[in-house]
């Protein structure tokens, strides 16, 4: 019966823990700022299909939960969820009236390339940002 009763607190304390940590990721989550983003005579909506045409960097393991980065390179595709502001960093101060000409990607399950090795691996679907100019839509 003790046993018991130490799974079912076991249970209760992980699921407590659970829904704080999705509470708090909610709560950081970045506000899409619009549906449409238009850039250099390039458009990209909310639920294009989109793919990486051009290297765009790497993804970092915040933004992936793979503890490496990984090569944001061509072919690789997602969906678009909206355009999002950039925001200031230890690097640069951004203007808060320029134009949105990032968007946020769920990227869809498929191989990604590990930074700086000949190693490739399978991930789930993650999101995170990338700037439209190293995208292009996929047509329908």
């Amino acid at each position: 019966m003790l046993f018991v009763a130490l799974i079912g607190v076991a249970y209760w304390q992980m699921e407590k823990t659970s829904n704080e940590r999705e509470a708090r990721a909610r709560a950081k989550a970045p506000q899409l700022a619009e549906p449409i983003v238009t850039w250099q005579g390039k458009t990209i909506r909310k639920g294009d299909t989109v793919r990486i045409f051009k290297w765009a960097g790497t993804f970092k393991p915040a933004e992936t939960g793979y503890p490496h980065e990984i090569d944001a390179a061509p072919d690789r595709t997602g969906v678009v969820l909206g355009g999002e502001k950039r925001t200031n960093s230890r690097h640069i101060d951004i203007d808060p009236s320029e134009p949105i000409q990032i968007v946020r990607v769920r990227w869809h399950r498929q191989t990604w390339k590990v930074n700086g090795s000949d190693q490739t691996i399978l991930l789930g679907e993650f999101e995170t940002t990338i700037h439209v100019d190293h995208l292009e839509v996929v047509p329908r």
